[in-house]
């Protein structure tokens, strides 16, 4: 193992020893909050190089713009110094287009102080086929948990939250504002 590797391990090791605290804890309150993410399928206006486009891209208008230039020769001094590089622009289509992509809007928001996280019904969120502009879908769904702890808020791991739903008294082990350990007294 090299010196480097050596010390960087030592170090996250340190570091690691030096956040995590063991210590008895009751839990004042125990709560979650869960997020259905959305997304809308909207207009996006984008540009890119007209080989490049999105086959699905559409309003496309195309024009030629400067993509490089190539060192053709120097103007040189009486020395055989080259003074000026002589450049030849490259050009090539530039295309401005609008493509249809679903984009995360804002999504429905629950939250309960019990042990039962619930999600906000999304029933009614649905999009026709093909979709169309506007139309909405359900994205990822999130849980948190979270426990209270000396007037303090802890998010709390799912296996965390599960172990710790008949117990009130335990041992955490805490790593900045998350725990994620417990053990029964």
């Amino acid at each position: 193992m090299s010196l480097y590797r050596y010390f960087l391990l030592s170090a996250v090791s340190i570091f690691l020893i030096a956040c995590t605290t063991e210590a008895p804890v009751d839990i004042e309150k125990a709560y979650w909050k869960t997020t259905v993410h959305l997304e809308e399928l909207q207009v996006v206006r984008d540009a890119s190089w007209h080989s490049e486009i999105p086959s699905d891209a559409y309003g496309i208008e195309t024009y030629s713009k400067q993509r490089a230039s190539i060192k053709v020769g120097c103007a040189m001094s009486s020395e055989g110094i080259c003074l000026v590089p002589i450049k030849v622009p490259i050009y090539s289509d530039w295309s401005e287009y609008s493509v249809n992509r679903w984009n995360s809007v804002p999504g429905l928001v629950m939250s309960g102080v019990d042990f039962s996280p619930a999600f906000a019904n999304a029933a009614g969120i649905s999009s026709s086929h093909p979709p169309n502009i506007s139309d909405r879908r359900v994205g990822e769904r999130i849980v948190q948990y979270f426990f209270t702890i000396d007037s303090v808020d802890y998010e709390v791991d799912e296996k965390v939250w599960s172990y710790a739903e008949y117990r009130t008294s335990f041992v955490s082990i805490v790593q900045g504002k998350k725990i994620i350990a417990i053990s029964v007294e």
